[in-house]
């Protein structure tokens, strides 16, 4: 799949499916995580706004190492792409390496910002790249 032009790539409404049902997947964990820790932080001092950086960043590491671990794995997407039917790779078509996907993960949060704009190119990008994608050099595409 070396030609871009023979790959199908994946809309912006299938890949925000592909997120909802990723979301859903990783919501238990951050909650449970969440759950067990905070009575017992609160019980030793830490402040509200303590634990709202703390969840932040467990937020962060478990989203990253989910979307790392599975976008450079055999089956080049996380559970909710999967599901969805579509996979991410590199522009040539190929498996990405950990630190890519990692990279790629990282660069959902710049791409959020601002208003979402760097997310929202996806539907309107030729290749359906968004700014991570992009700066990347990923694909996201139909299996």
């Amino acid at each position: 799949m070396a030609n871009g032009n023979q790959m199908s790539f994946a809309g912006f409404w299938r890949r925000v499916l592909a997120a909802v049902i990723d979301t859903l997947l990783l919501w238990l964990p951050g909650s449970l995580f969440t759950f067990f820790l905070k009575s017992k932080l609160l019980s030793i001092g830490w402040s509200k706004v303590e634990l709202a950086i703390l969840d932040y960043i467990q937020l962060v590491i478990i989203w990253t190492l989910y979307y790392g671990f599975l976008e450079s794995s055999k089956i080049q997407g996380t559970l909710g792409k999967r599901l969805i039917g579509i996979k991410v790779t590199d522009i040539h078509g190929q498996r990405i390496s950990f630190s890519r996907a990692i990279a790629r993960a990282l660069l959902q949060y710049v791409a959020i910002l601002p208003l979402g704009i760097g997310i929202f190119m996806v539907a309107f990008t030729k290749r359906k790249q968004g700014l991570h994608d992009m700066i990347a050099k990923c694909l996201v595409i139909k299996r």
